[in-house]
C-alpha cells in the first residue's frame, strides 16, 4: 500500500491522507504456519518393554487413570498470570470432558489437533512427573502431554523446533525416550512443523472458529446420521445439499465429535464428512 504525497506539516492534507487510510482493507498478518512437515522424532513403544534402574513415575495427574492408579495424584496450582496464561490458555475439552490447560500457544494448538482428530482417543495435558538418568545423574522430567493415539499411549513434547532442536534438548529427548519406553510407553516430540502443518492447520482452525454455531434440529441429525450410516460416501456439499445443513453447522459438529473429517485435507465441498466419536444422545447432553 503505497501513501500519496503529502506535507506531513500541512495538517489539512494530513487529514485527508488519514481518512483514506482508514477506508482501506489493512493488509494480511504475517503467516504463523508452516507448509513442510519436517522430521518428527518419535520413539515408539517396544513390543517388550525393559525397565531402566532408576527410572521411575513420581506422581500423575488426577486426570490420568488407568494405567495410572496406583501412582499418587500431583498437586495442580493455579494458573499462572500473564498476557498468554490465564483465561487465554484455557482450552474446553469436550473429549476429556473437563477446561484443560495449555502452557503455551503451541501446547494450546496442539489440544485442539488433539480433540478434533478421531485418531486420539483421548490426552492428558501435563501428566506426569518422570524420574529418569542422564548421564548418570538422577533428573525430573513432567511431559508436556499424555496421549492414547490409535489405540496406542504415548507422551508428548510440544516444543518450538528452535528449542528442541538445541543440542542440550536432543540429549534430553533421548534419555527420556529411552526411560519411558523402558515404562511400555511411545514418547514423541511434536514442532510447529508438525503441529502449524498446512493445509492441517488451517482445516483444524476453520472448524474450530464455528464452534458456536447453533446446531441443527433433532430431525436434521437423525437424517444426517441414517445418511451417513450407509456404504456410500459422503462429502461436506452433499449434506448441505440434501439436508439444508449449514457448513458452519457441520464445523460446529465436527467440533463437538458428532462428526468427523480427514484434518490433512483442506475444507471444501468435496472433503469426505462421517460420523465421529459421540452419538445422538452424547450430542444432546453437551447441549
Amino acid at each position: 500500500m503505497s501513501a500519496p504525497d503529502v506535507d506531513f506539516f500541512d495538517t489539512d492534507d494530513l487529514g485527508g491522507w488519514m481518512q483514506s487510510l482508514i477506508q482501506q482493507r489493512p493488509p494480511a498478518p504475517a503467516p504463523t504456519v508452516f507448509k513442510g512437515n519436517k522430521r518428527e522424532r518419535f520413539w515408539p513403544a517396544p513390543e517388550t518393554p525393559a525397565p531402566q534402574p532408576g527410572v521411575k513415575i513420581i506422581s500423575r495427574h488426577p486426570a490420568l487413570y488407568e494405567p495410572f492408579l496406583d501412582y499418587p495424584e500431583m498437586k495442580i496450582g493455579r494458573s499462572p498470570r500473564g498476557c498468554q496464561r490465564g483465561r487465554q490458555s484455557r482450552f474446553p475439552s469436550i473429549k476429556s470432558k473437563r477446561v484443560m490447560r495449555a502452557a503455551s500457544s503451541l501446547e494450546f494448538d496442539n489440544m485442539l489437533d488433539c480433540e478434533l482428530d478421531p485418531a486420539r482417543h483421548g490426552f492428558v495435558e501435563q501428566p506426569i512427573w518422570l524420574r529418569y538418568i542422564l548421564d548418570g545423574k538422577v533428573q525430573r522430567h513432567r511431559p508436556d502431554a499424555f496421549v492414547i493415539w490409535e489405540g496406542y499411549p504415548e507422551f508428548q513434547e510440544v516444543k518450538f523446533e528452535i528449542e528442541a532442536s538445541e543440542r542440550e534438548n536432543e540429549l534430553r529427548w533421548e534419555a527420556i525416550a529411552s526411560a519411558l519406553n523402558g515404562l511400555g510407553f511411545g514418547y514423541r516430540v511434536r514442532t510447529e512443523n508438525q503441529v502449524r502443518c498446512l493445509p492441517r492447520y488451517d482445516t483444524v482452525w476453520q472448524v474450530y472458529e464455528d464452534r458456536m454455531t447453533p446446531l441443527p434440529n433433532r430431525a436434521a441429525l437423525i437424517a444426517l446420521t441414517e445418511k451417513l450410516s450407509r456404504t456410500k460416501p459422503v462429502t461436506l456439499g452433499m449434506i448441505v445439499a440434501d439436508l439444508g445443513v449449514s457448513t458452519d453447522q457441520i464445523h460446529a459438529l465436527i467440533r463437538r465429535g458428532f462428526l468427523a473429517i480427514n484434518l490433512n485435507l483442506p475444507l471444501g465441498t468435496n472433503i469426505p464428512v462421517s460420523l465421529g466419536w459421540t452419538n445422538l444422545d452424547g450430542l444432546t447432553l453437551l447441549g
